[in-house]
């Protein structure tokens, strides 16, 4: 699968704060502490930040967000993993390396 690899805008908020939402409850172990609004808002900060790729092929499949080498967050949607999408967020972080 080819995925289109861009920086987010403001309007994938929405998209981003779904995918951490839809995270949450699908996870055992990882609590769900916040509703989709305030994820929504959260993606917003780190988006504004200037911290956040998307990962697309047809539909926004995850993100990574990241501040220079950190990765501070990485999420896949549900219906989307196992193809791979995790490993190329992952291998496109390794492409930036800081001095």
């Amino acid at each position: 699968m080819v995925f289109l690899i861009r920086l987010a805008q403001p309007l994938d908020s929405r998209k981003i704060g779904r995918i951490i939402s839809e995270f949450s409850e699908m996870t055992d172990w990882m609590p769900n502490t916040y509703s989709v609004s305030e994820n929504t808002s959260f993606a917003g900060k780190l988006i504004d930040y200037g911290w956040v790729k998307v990962f697309e092929h047809l539909e926004s499949l995850g993100f990574i967000a990241r501040n220079a080498i950190e990765i501070n967050a990485l999420n896949v949607k549900g219906s989307a993993r196992g193809e791979g999408i995790g490993k190329a967020m992952l291998n496109d972080a390794k492409k930036i390396r800081l001095n």
